[in-house]
């Protein structure tokens, strides 16, 4: 109770778990949702910082938090206020029993799974408010609990928020007097709604990726998390409200209770996730591609809540590492994600055993899902930092968890036989079912320890580079000879030289072998032509999993295949994107086939929004230099490949905007780049076509116009 202009400045620190909303005097502070993010809490905690300089009045002033479940399950809250004087005297409020109360309010129920119910009637007006004259009998003394283990840190990671509003159309009602909404596009989060009635009126929203045939919603994509949000009014007075402790994964939504039609706005799709920003951008002669592009980039939107998650709508919403190693890439292009990603890789450290073993899921908790150790596809622990340092020049990432991901490494290698890992559960996950084992998501085609061996490869190479980088020179002596030796076994065991294949010679397991660059030179080119021909031969189908889906399209690209590639990319009938464009699919589906109940058959995971990078990479051809990281020289090899008229892309550097375009004109093609200041490109022309002027194809700062004709 001090005046308002002895204060120099008021700062609160905050984590309440699972999860919290802050208040001061009445009015929310900040807009923070579902806060913090998700950590392994017997690791760390996370905490927020708020100014409250503004906020004080004169006189009195109330603090109030309001706690939910969230992955914690628990109720657990700590606050720290530090208040400094224009004297510069300091004084510190802190969350000890003395001066607080607790009590319970509207929210009865609360469940990031199963949905949030409030009950009006059992608000107390202006608790959080100074002079809140309340009832003894409902308020205590808060009791001191055990802290959850972790170490009190400060979030860096961007907060969750809400971000997009989308209008709901009203497509019927129902036999029972509810009624039924479209937003026209699959989203996390949850619906604000505006609505009035009588006491006791029970408002319950539930929620659907999809409908039934006869209107009703159709839930089976969401497993057991079919629960409503339920609000019960408590008076005839018109009532705005939203839940706080949970989000849904949706594009339809049933109300019911209303005493009538809704009036138009009066429901609304409120979108939910990490408030990073978008980094790229792409745009083609293709309305059929920009709409895959969209999916694609919405699909990863929707699957960013502290954690990048495989789905938005189920009982999972957990960061499957797995997933991860093929995601990541298209994730960056995307979006701005250097301090989440930071905060994923200490996700993964954190779920690290002493032995070097990593989980599938990070953060891990025995209750969900996901191996102990982890397959050994989930590269995606190397992959990040690898990543991060092209992307954004971040070095220290490399060097902070250089010692965990060598434990992951050497654990693979230890677990190997004659210098390969000899097992795997989950490998090219998730093909379409004609070439999966019988009811099991396992390819029966790419066998598990082939993709496990094919990774061991990758993780090793990888740690000779981080070696090189760091100056540990016996480390990159013996990652290489390591790296060597496995490579050469991959090679004994699985290549087939006269035919010109690896192991089954799937779709997946020659593109891997391309994508990996172990393949012998001379066999290159056969084994780019059985992975073309294999294509061609299932009339431009895919037959990869959540890994090599990936790989496929690139590795037919590099390889002299780009039709070959954009004819499955634009592929309509299944399996293929297309066949889920064309059944009204707005995010990507987790399986090819259109299933639509209970089990693996999620309409929104990103483990098949891959090919989002493809676009980047392949017909704007934006691609990073190792040698000059963080774009401070890249590479811009665009594919002008026939049935694409103009492409249109745009990436956010350190250094500034990437921008590229190119046409098709009478004389060939007209490409434009715009590269920032203080970096440096250079161009590479797809073999046949070539520049007016050679030396043009390195480019400074600046803006440019180059000419390029294709040889007869």
């Amino acid at each position: 109770a001090q005046p308002v202009e002895a204060i120099a400045k008021a700062r609160a620190y905050i984590s309440g778990l699972g999860y919290y909303v802050f208040s001061l005097n009445g009015k929310r502070i900040g807009e923070r949702q579902l806060d913090p993010v998700w950590t392994d809490y017997g690791k760390r905690v996370l905490y927020s910082t708020y100014d409250l300089t503004a906020a004080l009045r004169d006189g009195l002033n109330c603090l109030g938090v309001t706690l939910g479940v969230g992955w914690y399950r628990l109720l657990r809250f700590i606050a720290r206020i530090e208040i400094t004087y224009a004297d510069g005297s300091v004084q510190s409020i802190v969350s000890e029993r003395n001066g607080w109360r607790y009590s319970y309010g509207p929210i009865v129920d609360n469940s990031l799974y199963f949905g949030e119910k409030w009950d009006l009637r059992k608000e107390q007006p202006f608790w959080d408010c100074p002079g809140f004259a309340a009832q003894e009998e409902l308020w205590r003394l808060p009791l001191l609990v055990d802290s959850p283990g972790g170490a009190l840190q400060a979030q860096q990671v961007e907060p969750i928020a809400k971000l997009r509003q989308l209008t709901a159309k009203l497509l019927h009602s129902l036999a029972d007097g509810s009624f039924v909404f479209d937003l026209g596009q699959n989203i996390a989060g949850w619906v604000h709604i505006k609505v009035q009635g009588q006491a006791g009126d029970e408002i319950a929203v539930y929620f659907a990726e999809n409908l039934e045939a006869d209107g009703t919603l159709d839930q089976g994509t969401h497993r057991r998390c079919t629960s409503p949000d339920v609000l019960i009014l408590k008076d005839s007075q018109p009532v705005e409200w939203e839940p706080s402790f949970t989000y849904h994964g949706f594009r339809y939504f049933q109300v019911s209770g209303l005493r009538g039609k809704p009036e138009p706005g009066c429901v609304l799709g409120i979108e939910v996730r990490t408030a990073v920003k978008e980094r790229g951008g792409f745009e083609c002669s293709d309305p059929f591609l920009n709409r895959l592009f969209e999916c694609v980039r919405w699909t990863e939107s929707d699957n960013l809540h502290g954690v990048m998650t495989d789905c938005p709508q189920r009982d999972e919403r957990l960061g499957w590492l797995n997933d991860l190693t093929v995601r990541l890439e298209e994730a960056i292009y995307n979006f701005e994600l250097p301090q989440l990603l930071r905060k994923v890789e200490q996700d993964i450290a954190d779920a690290q055993g002493p032995g070097g073993a990593i989980k599938d899921v990070a953060p891990f908790s025995i209750s969900h899902f996901g191996n102990d150790p982890a397959d050994p596809v989930c590269s995606s622990f190397l992959l990040l930092p690898y990543l991060m340092y092209l992307h954004w020049a971040d070095k220290k990432i490399i060097e902070r968890h250089y010692e965990a991901v060598r434990g992951w490494t050497l654990y693979l290698h230890k677990n190997s036989s004659d210098g390969l890992v000899d097992f795997g559960y989950y490998g090219d996950w998730a093909s379409p079912i004609i070439y999966c084992q019988e009811e099991s998501p396992v390819s029966a085609i790419t066998p598990p320890a082939y993709m496990s061996a094919g990774f061991q490869c990758l993780n090793l190479k990888l740690m000779g580079f981080f070696a090189s980088l760091l100056g540990k020179t016996q480390d990159q002596q013996m990652f290489g000879e390591l790296a060597q030796t496995a490579v050469a076994a991959f090679n004994a065991k699985y290549l087939d030289r006269q035919k010109g294949s690896y192991c089954t010679g799937s779709q997946a397991c020659n593109s891997f072998a391309l994508w990996l660059e172990i393949v012998p030179p001379e066999i290159v080119p056969r084994v780019a032509a059985n992975l073309a021909q294999d294509v061609i031969a299932k009339d431009y189908h895919l037959s990869t999993g959540n890994i090599c889906t990936k790989y496929l399209p690139e590795m037919l690209a590099e390889h002299g295949y780009g039709d070959v590639a954009l004819k499955l990319i634009c592929q309509r009938t299944y399996p293929s994107w297309g066949y889920m464009l064309e059944h009204g699919a707005t995010t990507v589906w987790e399986r090819w086939e259109r299933e639509t109940k209970g089990g693996m058959n999620s309409h929104n995971h990103p483990m098949n929004a891959t090919i989002g990078s493809w676009f980047y990479k392949y017909l704007a051809g934006i691609l990073p230099d190792p040698v000059r990281p963080g774009f401070e020289r890249f590479f811009l090899k665009p594919y002008f490949l026939e049935g694409i008229d103009w492409v249109k892309c745009r990436l956010q550097t350190l250094y500034g905007l990437i921008e590229v375009r190119w046409e098709r004109t009478a004389a060939g093609i007209a490409l434009y780049a715009v590269v920032p200041s203080n970096s440096a490109a250079q161009v590479i022309l797809p073999e046949g076509y070539v520049a007016e002027d050679d030396q043009a194809l390195q480019l400074m700062s600046g803006r440019y116009r180059l000419e390029i004709k294709k040889l007869k």
